[in-house]
């Protein structure tokens, strides 16, 4: 008998752990604590496009446009393009409109030179991002923020086909991006007003609920 009530203790122990770990609750958002105290940009967007990029050893940007063929040795990067929708933190130093994150890794001619380092999110989705300047050099494609950016994270929005809509932001969910918005406003460091929601992040949702 107490071999079964050990056992049974066990099973339900690793159960609650399971569903736990499945969940996100509002009343432990823990990395949105940890990135409200850092010296991070935290911005609404939608990922535009990427391209490659090389910085060759004496600091000269190769571009998918400007290679002229051969191997270039340095290093291999990518541009992604970032269109900002609303900026919880940082602003005004980063605005909407576009922005350049840096990461590691891209492709030119016969060389492909791949890195663990993307940002989450694919061209077309949309989220919120958590950045910090970048160290490496910009490609010098134009974007509306002359600053280019490292992605931390990425926390995509999740419009699900059945109601309510699902939001995952900053470790949290949240059942409407208004619910997200008031919730971000009480914190510390948050500098945004408008609660507005971006056309384009209207439209993605729309297009989400209606798969």
């Amino acid at each position: 008998m107490k071999k079964l009530i050990i056992l049974s203790s066990v099973i339900f122990i690793l159960f609650t752990n399971i569903t736990y770990s499945q969940q996100i609750f509002k009343d432990d958002c823990s990395e949105t604590a940890y990135y409200m105290r850092g010296n991070y940009y935290i911005f609404e967007g939608m990922f535009i496009s990427s391209k490659y990029y090389v910085v060759t050893k004496d600091g000269k940007v190769v571009t998918e446009e400007t290679y002229t063929g051969g191997v270039i040795y340095g290093n291999y990067l990518t541009s992604n393009i970032i269109q900002i929708t609303k900026v919880f933190k940082g602003g005004p130093v980063i605005k909407p409109g576009t922005v350049e994150i840096i990461t590691l890794g891209g492709r030119m001619g016969n060389i492909n030179e791949v890195v663990s380092d993307d940002i989450g999110l694919g061209v077309g989705g949309t989220g919120v991002y958590v950045c910090s300047v970048s160290t490496h050099k910009s490609s010098g494609f134009p974007t509306d923020n002359n600053k280019s950016l490292n992605a931390l994270e990425g926390f995509t929005y999740r419009p699900f086909t059945i109601p309510p809509v699902a939001v995952y932001g900053l470790g949290c969910k949240f059942n409407t991006l208004s619910e997200f918005y008031s919730f971000l406003k009480q914190l510390p460091n948050i500098t945004f007003t408008d609660t507005t929601i971006h056309p384009l992040i209207k439209k993605y949702f729309n297009a989400g609920i209606k798969k």
